[in-house]
């Protein structure tokens, strides 16, 4: 039977039971103080692992894995306050709701946000020295408003300095640089002009968001795979938490983490290696010395514990197929150095193949929700007045027009920025494709690597089109929006998406979540700009904090030089790429939906090209290994036992990777990170 193009257009429709009870609100006035309050504290944190310390970059894969380590801690204690004081205890679908909060408000001090967005915005005015070229090459172009342009502010970033580093307590101490007029004189500006942009870039999609729930979450019944960590480990009655094989997995994760954490401090201590470039890990790339072998490049073997938890928890189908499409464009490049045809500059162009992929994912489930889609588009411009959306977080007119209103706001921002209106409208629908792309990755296979690595807008026109038809002045436009466009592996989009789920399953009243979830965003941004410039100020790019900050300070500006200093047109060979990935995508699907027994899922090829399928793609195949065998030779009854194995990797490998963190920023030492 076929699902229903519409949801009916009763009251009730899509009502949990039990919905609008005390204990099903979820979005409650104490759990989003207790979010408001954690926040400057998780900022801080974060910048601590991205930027000044090196430890770990949480904001590269889904679940992020600072909020599962946050959540964590936010149920023991909730635990104890149930036996205590249940009074004051917070229920399942608050829990639920910090969880939602928490991601968001990281996503506004994600790695692609504050880090590469804030890294272009210093680095043109830094580095453009006569001695690079810059100048003579784009500065003419260059726009004002969004660039810190002061050179005694960009002294002060690189120099670091304010506030003491030993960070002895005193109110002087806090404040830090915002008690010195000196130094946030040069940024306020450029940093209200990133906050209002980023604004209305993220709160846009949540009419997307809507557009989508029902189609997603009702006709599809997609299964939103991240939202299970949550939703079982914050359950009342913690059964999961109380299974023995819970806590074989979490024995091992932790073990590992304890004894290299170890390691680090201790050399003489044993380790397990198990992370990329962990010594002595093992690298295929290293094996194969010979042509046309020695194509293949990066080839790690890595088994991050909390990965292959992961993998566990997914379909066989979706760890199997990026371990096997891994494999399939590492092929690729030994089969095409085999011919000889590998002189151009990143051919076959692989992350194009995977552009032409996730477009054919999107576009697949819109021409299969089509009917729905029409109908909604004919309610928004008054063409059916039976009313349909009764139930949803806001009406579809509204929806739209939160998208409508921000997306024109950005496109208006482009063309301050010096894009032509066809350029600035270009870019923007790019990137709005892109958000709704990830968002539908995760909801429908939650594979927690969805990066789009150097696909985003910035890349696309200015490899693709070149700057014989867009010009320098809207490509040095274009280069003042790479930094959040260059991975979007952080946007809040899925887990926006995710929080309309959770509200489906738990039945929390949406359109209060909805209104939660959308004042989250302007807060993370603030709370996330504050944190990252703070810690700049007392720690400074070039003085303790991480070595790569230079370069990514400079990428957007090189990439430009190179597109102008080489102008290109039209480029045939990467336009093809996008055309076959797309065709091999959609294919793939129309097998898999008339097939039954296909095992491959084609998200493998769109996913499998990307920079975090290095660290994935063993612990995904030693995962469906698993999977297999067990369901060869126990039967499905075996797999209750392995999710609690699962979560158990999971918990063990983030709780105690965390723990180690939290040592090292304390103490200012080197210490274990388990991820990347």
């Amino acid at each position: 039977m076929s699902e229903p193009a519409l949801p009916p257009a009763g009251p009730g429709q899509g009502v949990h039971p039990g919905a609008g009870s005390e204990t099903n609100v979820g979005a409650t006035f104490r759990v989003c103080l207790l979010a408001l309050l954690i926040a400057p504290l998780n900022a801080i944190w974060v910048v601590q692992m991205d930027g000044v310390r090196s430890l770990g970059m949480p904001t590269l894969a889904a679940p992020f894995f600072n909020v599962v380590f946050i959540i964590s801690v936010a149920v023991a204690v909730n635990g104890a306050m149930r036996r205590l004081l249940p009074r004051f205890a917070l229920s399942h679908a608050e829990l639920v709701v910090l969880y939602i909060l928490m991601s968001i408000l990281t996503s506004g001090v994600g790695y692609d946000t504050v880090n590469f967005t804030f890294a272009t915005a210093t680095g043109a005015y830094r580095y453009g020295t006569p001695e690079s070229g810059w100048r003579e090459a784009f500065f003419d172009y260059l726009p004002s408003g969004m660039l810190v342009e002061d050179a005694d502010t960009l002294d002060r970033l690189w120099a670091g300095g304010a506030g003491d580093p030993a960070h002895r307590w005193s109110w002087s101490n806090l404040a830090g640089p915002w008690a010195r007029p000196e130094c946030w004189r040069g940024v306020i500006g450029p940093m209200v002009r990133w906050w209002v942009f980023l604004s209305a870039l993220w709160l846009a999609p949540m009419g997307l968001a809507v557009i989508f729930r029902y189609r997603w979450i009702e006709a599809e019944r997609l299964t939103f795979p991240i939202t299970y960590l949550p939703l079982e480990i914050s359950r009342p009655d913690a059964w999961m938490l109380r299974h023995r094989y819970m806590w074989a997995g979490f024995g091992l994760a932790a073990g590992i983490s304890l004894l290299n954490g170890l390691h680090v401090l201790y050399p003489t201590v044993p380790q397990i290696p198990i992370r990329l470039e962990q010594v002595p890990i093992l690298n295929l790339g290293n094996q194969l010395t010979d042509r046309p072998w020695n194509a293949v490049g990066w080839f790690w073997l890595c088994f991050y514990p909390f990965v292959i938890g992961i993998g566990l928890l997914l379909p066989l189908e979706l760890p199997l197929s990026c371990a096997l499409f891994y494999v399939f464009f590492k092929a690729q490049l030994v089969f095409f150095a085999w011919l000889g045809m590998t002189q151009k500059p990143e051919f076959p162009y692989q992350k194009e193949q995977s552009y032409g992929g996730y477009v054919a994912l999107l576009l697949f489930s819109l021409v299969a929700g089509r009917q729905y889609y029409i109908r909604v588009a004919k309610q928004v411009i008054g063409l059916v007045h039976m009313p349909t959306d009764r139930s949803e977080p806001m009406s579809y007119r509204a929806a739209t027009a939160l998208f409508v209103a921000g997306a024109a706001y950005v496109v208006l921002v482009g063309v301050q920025q010096h894009m032509a209106w066809w350029v600035s409208g270009l870019f923007f629908a790019q990137y709005f494709l892109l958000t709704a792309i990830i968002g539908r990755i995760r909801a429908e296979t939650g594979i927690p690597s969805h990066e789009i690595e150097r696909l985003g807008p910035t890349v696309m026109l200015g490899n693709i089109l070149g700057a014989r038809i867009l010009g320098p002045r809207n490509l040095t436009g274009a280069s003042v929006f790479f930094g959040f466009t260059r991975g979007m592996r952080n946007i809040p989009f899925p887990h926006q998406a995710e929080g309309l789920k959770f509200a489906e399953r738990l039945g929390m009243p949406s359109r209060r979540l909805m209104a939660v979830m959308m004042a989250a965003v302007p807060v993370g941004l603030a709370v996330g700009i504050w944190a990252h410039y703070d810690q700049v100020f007392r720690y400074g790019y070039a003085a303790t904090w991480r070595p790569v900050h230079g370069w990514a300070c400079r990428e957007a500006w090189d990439q430009l030089v190179a597109w102008i200093n080489t102008p290109a047109g039209f480029h045939s060979g990467r336009a093809t790429a996008c055309a076959l990935g797309f065709i091999f995508y959609y294919g793939m699907m129309l097998i898999r939906t008339r097939v039954l027994w296909w095992p491959i899922h084609p998200i493998g090829f769109a996913l499998s090209s990307t920079w975090c399928m290095h660290h994935m793609w063993f612990p995904f195949l030693i995962a469906a290994t698993i999977k297999w065998l067990l369901a060869r030779y126990a039967g499905h009854t075996s797999f209750r036992g392995l999710a609690a194995f699962a979560l158990g990797l999971i918990l063990g490998d983030i709780g105690f990777g965390c723990l180690w963190q939290i040592y090292g920023i304390i103490q200012g030492v080197s210490v274990w990170a388990f991820w990347p």
